[in-house]
């Protein structure tokens, strides 16, 4: 129809019309091209808005694995603080059962953390980071990823410590005994021995095992501090999350 009265406003030599035709074509096609990109910028906005919320929980997830795996750490540096404080004088008024929860939950416990979910990786992986609109978000992601990266080396080096050098030292020179005891909380406790066949003194104050204490608990406070920071990472990013999922 508006080629038609085109043609004839060409044929009458009518540039009036020519001209008011051409608007009306160049108009409804400015006015398609928008409703397309309004139409695909509502699918991405919904694209990330399903991608956020996904996001918010996996990092809600990983706060709470991270809040265990602290609480864990504390118990095992505490205990590696005690065995420190230790000293001759009055050593011996210490009882053994006391002296194996102390060389158990210091020496034998790990309390290593191992991420479960690299959360960056897997968005990048995906091809979903770019679908983030917010630049502080994905600075915050980012960070996130190098926290991560860092806390599976330090991890790495910690649990490597763990199993190459200080269970063997301790499996051949503490003769922990095998059978469950359990306390006034129900918690398992490792079982007591006779102080009587098991010098307590000798094992604890040797070089090896003060080496053993202190280098645990110097990687350890590395190892509590990236998981710390990065569980910083995600409450900051879960904040910055929030306010992208808030109607403006």
């Amino acid at each position: 129809m508006i080629l038609k009265r085109l043609a004839e406003g060409v044929r009458n030599q009518d540039w009036f019309v020519v001209m008011l035709e051409v608007l009306i074509v160049v108009v409804g096609i400015f006015l398609g091209l928008q409703v397309d990109d309004w139409n695909e910028g509502r699918k991405e906005q919904n694209i990330e808005q399903t991608v956020l919320v996904a996001l918010q929980n996996d990092l809600a997830a990983s706060v709470v694995s991270l809040d265990a795996a602290i609480v864990d750490k504390n118990l095992v540096q505490s205990r590696l603080l005690e065995l420190a404080g230790l000293a001759p004088t009055g050593f011996a008024s210490i009882d053994a059962k006391t002296l194996d929860t102390l060389i158990f939950e210091g020496l034998f416990e790990t309390g290593i953390y191992r991420v479960q979910n690299d959360i960056t990786g897997n968005l990048k992986a995906a091809g979903k980071l770019s679908l983030i609109q917010s630049d502080a978000l994905q600075r915050q992601l980012i960070i996130i990823g190098q926290l991560t990266e860092g806390s599976r080396s330090i991890e790495t080096d910690y649990s490597n410590m763990q199993f190459q050098n200080i269970d063997p030292y301790l499996l051949a020179n503490y003769p922990l005994r095998r059978g469950a005891q359990l306390d006034d909380r129900g918690a398992a406790l490792p079982p007591p021995m006779n102080a009587k066949t098991f010098d307590y003194a000798e094992f604890v104050f040797s070089t090896q095992t003060q080496n053993i204490i202190f280098t645990k608990f110097y990687l350890g406070n590395g190892s509590l501090e990236n998981i710390t920071a990065l569980k910083d990472g995600f409450l900051e990013a879960i904040k910055l999350i929030d306010r992208q999922l808030k109607p403006t």
